[in-house]
């Protein structure tokens, strides 16, 4: 009888199971790019929260004051030049946390982990989980908005608000969804609220739709429901200028941004001749005369207003107006260079610049000793 050949294999171990966690994260890829964004943003932030003053600066004062005089139930009384979003947003945390400027740093800090996270989103809309954590975990770790959200001023809510924008509308981008569309021009709104350049997003939206090859039927709808919901939360302040003011915009005015330009930001262009009177009306030559007279001296556009205002008896529309009016005279007379210093301030912008924590230090230290209106914003905003 001859043996047998066959031959029966090792019985194979059995396969463990996964743990709950790894399940966890395989049915839900983001939450641990995400956790360690958060994580290391976190970290971050305590560090400069618990070690620094908050950092306070002169324009600190004009979105400050009125926040803390309608926390306190007192007429909320906003500068032209200033939009409305921040010191709103400043109120709702002193009427929650009390008159404390810690308080407003740190919920601003949480602003700069949702601007991290939304960072991330958008890389994973755009270019995949890789990049959208690179992206993500750079941004929360990133020395400029550390220092931007301890800061009393509008740059952490506006920066949140933009990118958290942009990811509704990315999201309508891949879904076709309207509602998306919708979402993101309602926080771009509320953006614009904050700084108004939020709205070039949208303008910019059909041009996107374009790019990524959206037939024109297909762009229409998406732009109008994103333009909507921009105007819908826009429109009752918008109205609410034009009633006190008699002028259509959302609060920020364009003669004192010009003129900073032309005159502070590049000292290259070349003030028109205050001699001169082109204008028919004698108020206006004497506004422009006293414009370009205080502008050649490096004066600040705000005292350029207030000298306005005090001397001439301008309203702060009409003021703001004879400063754009200057500013727009500058850059007619020189076309070619302002394309040119635009072109150069935009790659400085890109290319960044090094500024040291010391330099936000010694500013706050500096604006400690604003005059503020009222007993208390001086008490809190000297911390």
């Amino acid at each position: 009888m001859s043996k047998s050949t066959d031959c029966q294999s090792p019985p194979r171990p059995a396969r463990r199971a996964a743990s709950p966690i790894a399940e966890r994260l395989a049915r839900t890829p983001d939450i641990l790019p995400i956790a360690l964004i958060l994580l290391f943003g976190t970290g971050a932030r305590a560090v400069i929260l618990f070690g620094a003053p908050v950092f306070i600066m002169k324009d600190s004062a004009s979105y400050f004051v009125p926040a803390w005089d309608l926390a306190h139930g007192l007429d909320f009384d906003l500068e032209l030049r200033r939009t409305p979003a921040y010191p709103w947003f400043v109120a709702a945390v002193l009427g929650i946390f009390g008159d404390d400027l810690v308080p407003l740093a740190a919920v601003q800090h949480v602003l700069g982990l949702a601007t991290a996270v939304g960072t991330y989103l958008m890389g994973l809309l755009t270019f995949g989980r890789a990049v959208g954590f690179a992206a993500g975990l750079l941004t929360s770790l990133a020395g400029p908005l550390l220092i931007f959200e301890h800061y009393v001023m509008p740059e952490a809510l506006f920066t949140c608000l933009l990118v958290l924008g942009t990811v509704a509308l990315l999201q309508g981008l891949r879904s076709a969804r309207l509602v998306w569309y919708a979402a993101g021009g309602a926080l771009l709104g509320v953006a614009a609220l904050t700084r108004p350049a939020a709205q070039l997003v949208v303008v910019l939206l059909p041009l996107v739709l374009l790019l990524v090859g959206r037939p024109p039927h297909a762009i229409l709808r998406p732009t109008l429901a994103a333009g909507a919901a921009l105007a819908v939360v826009i429109m009752p302040w918008v109205a609410t200028v034009y009633a006190e003011y008699g002028i259509v915009s959302t609060g920020a005015t364009l003669g004192e941004p010009l003129i900073f330009r032309t005159v502070h930001q590049d000292r290259g262009f070349r003030l028109p001749d205050a001699s001169l009177d082109p204008y028919p009306e004698r108020d206006r030559n004497e506004a422009r005369r006293t414009v370009i007279e205080m502008a050649g001296s490096r004066a600040n556009p705000s005292a350029i207003v207030h000298r306005l205002r005090r001397d001439l008896r301008m309203s702060r529309a009409d003021a703001d107006a004879a400063l754009r009016d200057v500013a727009f005279e500058v850059i007619r007379e020189q076309p070619g260079y302002f394309v040119l210093s635009t072109a150069r301030l935009t790659a400085a912008l890109f290319a960044g610049r090094y500024e040291g924590l010391h330099l936000s230090w010694t500013t706050a230290a500096t604006a400690a000793k604003i005059p503020w209106k009222t007993g208390n914003p001086s008490r809190v905003c000297g911390t």
